[in-house]
């Protein structure tokens, strides 16, 4: 029969195992800050140095537990972000889960400059949403917006957004650039 502690150790040793070893797109910073969070976690017995502490078998057992399941915290996040790299590192044409590129997504909805689809992979039916944010535009050479005072077409580009009004390259004049 197996002890606790041989379970724990097995579990320990087999823990993340291929899914979790380290890859080029995997941030070691991020890694590192992980792990140094679950030793810092360490529960530690509130018993000065000087004195020997009185810690019987199931203080120990709870001990340890409250230890493995912070580092199983840090070891499913970093799980996570392992996944995240090899999906971006992909630029989201491979499934995180299988490498497939038989991925599928759904309607993009979007709102407060962010934009979301639920994506699934026909391969090993593992479902993910990808999530998206705006962080520029592009505005099209030709595109034009009217000029509040003078009523013409004018290029965007070269607009003024002067009180809420575009004005055009040709009435924005010193008066109007000394208001700003």
């Amino acid at each position: 029969m197996t002890s606790k502690l041989d379970q724990s150790r097995q579990e320990w040793k087999t823990m993340g195992r291929g899914r979790l070893s380290p890859r080029e797109t995997d941030d070691p910073q991020t890694f590192r800050t992980l792990l140094e969070e679950a030793v810092q976690a360490f529960p530690q017995f509130d018993v000065p140095p000087t004195e020997t502490p009185n810690v019987s078998g199931a203080d120990l057992v709870e001990w340890f537990d409250a230890w493995r399941q912070r580092v199983k915290t840090a070891l499913d996040l970093f799980a996570e972000l392992h996944l995240n790299a090899r999906y971006l590192a992909h630029r989201g044409t491979r499934c995180p889960f299988c490498d497939s590129d038989e991925v599928e997504g759904a309607e993009v909805t979007t709102g407060n400059g962010t934009a979301m689809q639920e994506m699934s992979c026909l391969s090993c039916q593992h479902a993910w949403v990808d999530r998206y944010t705006l962080t520029a535009i592009t505005v099209e050479p030709e595109a034009t917006v009217t000029c509040s005072l003078c009523h013409c077409q004018t290029p965007a580009l070269s607009a003024h957004l002067h009180q809420g009004q575009w004005i055009g390259d040709e009435c924005w004049d010193e008066r109007l650039q000394a208001s700003e």
